[in-house]
């Protein structure tokens, strides 16, 4: 029917284009050149028809020939058919040899059961004579009335279409819309925002394997989708109007083919004419309402609110297909699939529940990037360390470790963190003094955060520390650190105090050309804990970004990339509110007084600070509370004299107690003391170490 309906166009839309102006020698030199065009199409086109009856008359006659000998082989067919295993007791070997293969615990039997169903329905073949079989196979002719394309192709190369093991899911409304797009009269273009990771690609590569198969509306049957190497086409030269002429040729040459879809992945990158990018929006402007031409491009919701949204081309010419990230079980659906390719690739078992551990701990340990691309990306982790380590069946347990070695961070409660969150309140005791309710509110939020929430976006835990200076609260920072991370883990620490002008926020979160501070801290160091120091001296715009830190486990940086928070310690510490608790420091609701007095003064809002596990007060440090610090401090200081200079180190107590007493100030906590220690203790050791006869006890009285 398509032939018949082409029958009398031209060859190739070959023709000679209207020229302006009037002429008798162009008319007719037009005429004959159309009519040539016609003729050749013609000619072909009856031929081949002529061909195709020649080839059913020919069929028809040995056609009976054919069912003779199939009836005469049939005794033979029955012979073969009962030595060889029945295909229904075959397919049942498989399926227990795969539920073998592929089971750990006996409660997912029928889920990998499922699986196996999937599996079998996706490899078994169709016959060659069903229709859906049929009508994936292009007609002769069908691309004799699209025109020569030599310069496009040239600068683009053909869309893949689908592998026969690829299936597309939870996309079936974007490949639709996609479609729609497509088909309208004018301004039949449509460009796909999401992030990078979401599968856009695989959308439009969805959509060629159902162009080629058949499965579209009319209008897209037997259409091209070709990807444009804009990249290759600006190299060819510098100036910008060459560029645009190039450009302009290419897309005009598509036009006049009229079989072609254009796909143009990230094009923010051609319509801006900043630093790294290049402006070719005069030529989308030109032809993007045309007939015949059709784009389908590609962005992240971040430039196409920068760079896209405000130009009215995009507004006008493109429909917007948003993609969201891909569901879990949709997610779950493409692992299972991919693990199969892979299965039979390197010849590895991955068992059910290695999967949707990966699943869930791909989602647990990776907020950077969207569903399917950190599943997928993990799985290809795993396959090839296990490739490496000639690991042949894929277990659960073998998961966890891996992922627990690559990441270094612990994807389930083992012993080592249980035994760490049963005895951080007792390390907690011994090293923060006088502060009995800080230890106990932080020691149990985080028991509380890993064990029940650890499966949530949220970061490991999150605290708020209020109080005067030099009472313990970076102490405690460093502590949980320590006691999570390890000694020689680095604290993420930020001083707040530096980021108090709008102008400063760029410099912590990044902007154009400009990481952040924040953000490559931890980018570099993913697991550990991130200290807030002077949370109230920030600019209030930054407590926003905080906010999503504490709710989401992810913040945007300046470039419009995500951070993830989610395996971080949270702690801001603030000195807001240090008066109110030195006045009332035996007052036993001053943490309730506390968080009136700061949402009063609107120094933080009750949201921000209910997004935090634990709002933790600090009280002031009396006298026996600095004794027991100063001879903690001392008692370390004698080790390592002794152990560094093997020098006896001995200090009078009535010293220290004047010390104590000269220096207390409880507005200052623990400094003044510190600072006096330093001045009065350690400058006589040093002195005494540098004498040329090194003494071998020093006493200091």
């Amino acid at each position: 029917m398509q032939m018949l309906r082409t029958l009398l166009l031209p060859w190739k839309r070959i023709v000679d284009d209207k020229s302006t102006g009037v002429s008798l020698s162009d008319l007719g030199s037009r005429l004959s050149m159309n009519l040539i065009s016609r003729w050749v199409g013609a000619t072909v086109r009856l031929g081949m028809l002529g061909t195709y009856i020649v080839a059913v008359v020919l069929l028809t006659i040995v056609a009976p020939f054919g069912f003779i000998v199939v009836h005469l082989m049939m005794p033979f067919l029955y012979i073969r058919g009962l030595v060889k295993v029945p295909q229904e007791k075959q397919r049942e070997l498989d399926r227990e040899a795969f539920v073998k293969a592929h089971m750990e615990d006996q409660k997912d039997q029928s889920e990998i059961e499922k699986w196996f169903e999937k599996k079998n329905s996706h490899e078994t073949s169709q016959p060659w004579w069903a229709w859906e079989k049929l009508s994936t196979i292009t007609p002769l002719g069908h691309d004799w009335t699209a025109g020569y394309t030599p310069t496009l192709d040239l600068y683009s190369i053909p869309q893949p279409a689908a592998s026969s093991d690829f299936h597309l899911y939870g996309r079936d409304t974007q490949i639709e819309a996609i479609q729609q797009a497509l088909i309208k009269s004018a301004h039949a273009n449509a460009i796909i925002v999401g992030e990078a990771g979401v599968g856009k690609q695989a959308i439009i590569r969805a959509l060629t394997d159902n162009i080629s198969s058949g499965r579209v509306v009319e209008p897209l049957t037997y259409k091209r989708v070709r990807i444009l190497d804009l990249e290759r086409l600006l190299a060819q030269t510098t100036d910008q109007l060459q560029r645009e002429e190039l450009f302009k040729k290419i897309i005009k040459e598509a036009q006049k083919a009229g079989s072609v879809i254009l796909v143009i992945y990230d094009i923010d990158r051609y319509v801006s004419s900043e630093k790294g990018r290049i402006d070719l929006t005069k030529v989308f402007d030109q032809i993007a309402a045309e007939q015949e031409i059709h784009f389908i491009a590609t962005t992240t919701p971040f430039a196409y609110q920068k760079y896209l949204q405000s130009l009215s081309l995009f507004q006008q010419s493109f429909e917007k297909v948003s993609v969201e990230e891909l569901s879990l079980p949709d997610t779950k659906s493409v692992l299972l699939d991919s693990a199969i390719r892979a299965e039979r690739k390197l010849g590895i078992v991955v068992t059910y529940e290695a999967l949707v551990t990966t699943l869930e701990k791909s989602e647990m340990l990776i907020t950077s990037l969207p569903q399917p691309e950190k599943t997928l990306d993990t799985l290809d982790d795993i396959m090839t360390a296990a490739v490496q380590q000639k690991v042949k069946r894929i277990t659960k347990q073998w998961v966890l470790d891996y992922l627990t070695e690559k990441t270094h961070i612990p994807v389930d409660l083992n012993d080592d963190i249980k035994q760490k969150l049963l005895t951080i309140e007792a390390v907690l005791r011994s090293r923060i003094i006088q502060q009995e309710e800080a230890v106990l509110s932080v020691s149990s939020a985080l028991r509380k955060s890993f064990v029940l929430s650890r499966s949530s976006k949220r970061p490991l835990g999150s605290f708020l520390f209020l109080g005067p200076t030099g009472v313990g609260k970076t102490e405690t920072a460093k502590v949980v650190n320590e006691v999570f991370f390890g000694a020689k883990a680095e604290l993420l620490r930020l001083d707040m105090s530096q980021f108090q002008a709008i102008l400063d926020i760029p410099k912590l979160i990044g902007g154009e050309g400009e990481p952040g501070l924040m953000p490559k801290m931890i980018r570099e160091h993913p697991y550990g804990l991130l200290l807030l120091d002077e949370l109230e001296k920030a600019h209030k715009d930054l407590i926003n970004i905080f906010l999503t830190i504490l709710d989401e486990g992810y913040f945007m940086d300046g470039m419009g990339q995500r951070v993830d928070c989610k395996n971080l310690i949270v702690v801001a510490t603030s000195n807001a509110g240090a008066d109110l608790i030195y006045n009332n420091i035996h007052n036993p609701t001053i943490k309730k007084d506390l968080i009136d007095y700061l949402v009063k003064n609107r120094l933080y809002s009750p949201e921000f600070l209910n997004r935090f596990d634990a709002v933790v007060v600090y009280r002031p440090l009396e006298k026996p509370a600095l004794a027991r610090i100063a001879l903690g401090y001392l008692g370390q200081l004698v080790k390592d004299v002794q152990g560094q200079y093997g020098v006896a180190l001995s200090i009078e107590p009535e010293f220290v107690v004047k010390i104590i007493q000269d220096t207390y100030d409880p507005r200052w906590g623990a400094r003044n003391l510190q600072r006096a220690l330093r001045d009065k203790i350690e400058a006589l050791v040093a002195e005494q170490l540098l004498q040329k006869t090194k003494p071998k006890e020093i006493k200091i009285e």
